[in-house]
């Protein structure tokens, strides 16, 4: 059997000020490095032969601190980047919705409707999640897995497994900072053991930040 898990960078400059990242980066914050800490107690002993990543600086950044604990062999991957969002990259939030309010309503409440000549859509996103995963499947039979990626291409991840389509995208648990989430795979067959799970947190983070985020 093969045992994937997936988690999400730990918490960013941007993110706590509701700056969109997409493909831009902001560091981690003190609570961010703390939370890969976190995580990576979490998952100590577990023998995991690889770490793939993300290779956007957030998502390295807390690779490299898991691994430093587990020692498996890391592996950057382009197709688990985050979804490219062009000129919204590195604007809050907030100036997005106003500039542009029926994109913004598309985006995070109708992802089948959402397209932007310099961004990626939640189909183009799917099919990129979809391709990682299928083909870490094909070269991984058994063993256990720990992917580092972002929070949308993230749940492009979990859509594909479930096999909904892409009006569903948001479906399911919001994936917080280090947020752990389990799959199985066994005869290509999925089952997804927990999602977003993050009892290893030590500290709450601040309410609401995470919401219509990045």
């Amino acid at each position: 059997m093969l045992e994937i898990y997936l988690t999400r960078h730990g918490e960013t400059q941007w993110n706590t000020i509701r700056r969109m990242q997409g493909q831009n980066n902001s560091p981690l914050t003190e609570l961010g490095t703390r939370q890969a800490k976190w995580l990576a107690r979490r998952l100590k002993g577990k023998k995991f032969s690889y770490v793939y990543t993300s290779p956007l600086g957030r998502a390295k950044e807390t690779a490299v601190i898991l691994n430093d604990v587990l020692g498996a062999k890391l592996v950057e991957d382009d197709r688990l980047m985050e979804i490219a969002l062009g000129d919204w990259e590195g604007r809050l939030v907030s100036e997005v919705e106003q500039t542009f309010p029926k994109e913004h309503e598309q985006f995070w409440h109708n992802p089948l409707e959402f397209g932007m000549d310099d961004k990626e859509d939640f189909f183009q996103v799917r099919e990129r999640a979809a391709d990682f995963f299928e083909s870490l499947i094909k070269q991984h039979g058994e063993g256990k897995i720990l992917v580092v990626a972002h929070a949308i291409i993230l749940k492009g991840m979990m859509n594909y497994i479930r096999g909904n389509g892409v009006g569903e995208f948001w479906t399911g648990r919001h994936i917080l900072p280090t947020s752990l989430s389990k799959i199985n795979v066994q005869d290509h067959r999925y089952s997804i053991i927990y999602e977003g799970e993050v009892s290893h947190h030590q500290e709450e983070m601040a309410a609401g930040w995470f919401i219509d985020e990045e």
